[in-house]
């Protein structure tokens, strides 16, 4: 029995390897082979998270900018229907629209056309600035719920014509 511990003792000691001139043992490089292991594991997911939050700033970047350019057609959109509710006997177009958070809404090139008009009839009602302002955020106008307290017109045109019957 002592022979056969003795030679398990030797068996082992066999196992051992030599590195940089001196024996190490077979636990040294369990440990070793673990930390290596762990550390792979530590870069890998710190690269993970790095792409990740790269991914993510440029996707946000992205997002916000789609919506900033959306905006404005949802603000041209909104105020068109809301014109378009008040004046139902014209057809009313706006050819942009844009929130300032200093003045209000700004529309630029407005204009009215009656629904029932001849051919060569071109809008009764042109504007090339037209300003809504007031207390506004950028919530109201996504929930329409404006309130507008002036309205400044700048180089407006109205087109009168008499017809054959005098009116």
């Amino acid at each position: 029995m002592r022979l056969r511990w003795a030679s398990a003792r030797a068996f082992a000691g066999n196992r051992s390897i030599i590195r940089n001139g001196f024996r190490t043992s077979g636990t040294v490089r369990v440990k070793a082979r673990i930390a290596s292991i762990f550390t792979q594991l530590v870069n890998f997911c710190w690269s993970f998270f790095k792409w990740s939050l790269l991914l993510t700033c440029v996707g946000a970047v992205a997002v916000g900018g789609y919506l900033y350019f959306k905006l404005d057609d949802e603000i041209r959109r909104q105020v068109e229907l809301r014109f378009a509710k008040h004046y139902k006997d014209f057809v009313v177009k706006v050819g942009s629209a844009r929130f300032d958070p200093e003045r209000g809404i700004a529309v630029d090139d407005f204009s009215l056309t009656p629904k029932g008009a001849a051919g060569e009839a071109g809008p009764i009602l042109t504007i090339d600035e037209l300003y809504l302002s007031g207390k506004m955020r950028v919530e109201q106008l996504v929930l329409n719920q404006l309130q507008i307290s002036d309205i400044l017109v700048r180089k407006a045109k109205l087109r009168m014509v008499r017809e054959a019957d005098g009116a």
